[in-house]
């Protein structure tokens, strides 16, 4: 009966998992389980022992970079960028998820890329690359 149980268990799990649409963090003790999308057909979990983190306020920093920009007036928008930050805490392959024009596409990306070097997700002690997805709000 416990076997059977426990194969049904990790049947619901495994297919759970595999219908996840977003990036979602559970904290498990010490380890932290970062879910990608269903798109991203690499690995749909990626247990880490640290998170990458921003140096610094990642709200200053967006703030600071989004205030100046000229755009439609009363428009309020609020685009979410995907990335990852490598193992030399560099980000790549920013991508948009939600932008409505070309223009605020562009804007969104240009930040996330112009951001400085981040704390790497680590890994059993070694540094790793891992997904990130940033909200920003113009």
């Amino acid at each position: 009966m416990k076997p059977a149980f426990f194969a049904c268990f990790l049947l619901l799990v495994n297919t759970c998992v595999a219908q996840t649409k977003t990036i979602t963090r559970i904290k498990e003790k010490d380890t932290f389980i970062l879910q990608r999308p269903i798109s991203d057909a690499k690995e749909k979990m990626l247990l880490v022992d640290s998170l990458p983190k921003f140096k610094g306020d990642i709200n200053k920093y967006i703030d600071n970079n989004t205030k100046n920009l000229q755009l439609v007036p009363r428009q309020k928008v609020t685009v979410k960028v995907h990335f990852t930050i490598d193992e030399y805490g560099l980000v790549r392959n920013p991508e948009t998820l939600n932008a409505p024009d070309r223009k605020i596409d562009s804007i969104a990306r240009n930040i996330v890329l112009d951001m400085p070097a981040w704390r790497p997700a680590i890994k059993d002690g070694k540094k790793i690359q891992s997904p990130y997805t940033l909200t920003i709000n113009f």
